[in-house]
């Protein structure tokens, strides 16, 4: 079950219906999608120097912590995973409060979302899963409404049906 739970998120976010991503952002999925996640990680941090407030980079940097504690159940891991996801939803949060309402972010707060959902169910709190997956499926069911032919939020109510 868990290889099942990895390899999703793996492949999760077949990413991008192409738009919103800058190009450093896209060069840092394809190094994670080959599991370079050092070289990754330097990308990513270079993105977040140009935009520190933007919450793209800190939800691909969790995802990329979360994915190395499943493999290694790195303790490590684990709490640079808790820390990246947070200021992901701490940074989509405040973009929402001064930008308004957008399909990225919420693709974004869905996301991450989920991604802690699988944490907590990893760890035996299911509780606290199911209400990370509510919130998951609002954020992502109104990246839809907002934007139907973003295809990327329709992947991750996927995994959550599945």
């Amino acid at each position: 079950m868990n290889r099942i739970i990895f390899l999703l998120f793996f492949f999760h976010a077949s990413l991008f219906g192409k738009g919103n991503v800058d190009s450093l952002l896209l060069k840092a999925v394809e190094l994670s999608y080959d599991v370079d996640f050092k070289n990754a990680e330097k990308i990513l941090n270079e993105y977040l120097s140009s935009y520190p407030d933007k919450p793209d980079a800190f939800y691909f940097l969790a995802k990329n912590y979360l994915i190395k504690f499943l493999a290694k159940n790195s303790d490590e891991d684990k709490i640079i995973f808790e820390k990246f996801s947070s200021l992901a939803l701490e940074k989509a949060k405040k973009f929402e409060e001064n930008q308004g309402q957008a399909a990225w972010n919420d693709y974004i707060l869905g996301s991450t979302y989920l991604l802690q959902a699988v944490l907590k169910s990893r760890e035996g709190k299911l509780t606290a899963s199911f209400l990370k997956t509510e919130k998951s499926v609002s954020y992502l069911e109104d990246a839809i409404e907002r934007m139907p032919g973003f295809y990327e939020p329709y992947t991750g109510l996927g995994i959550l049906n599945y």
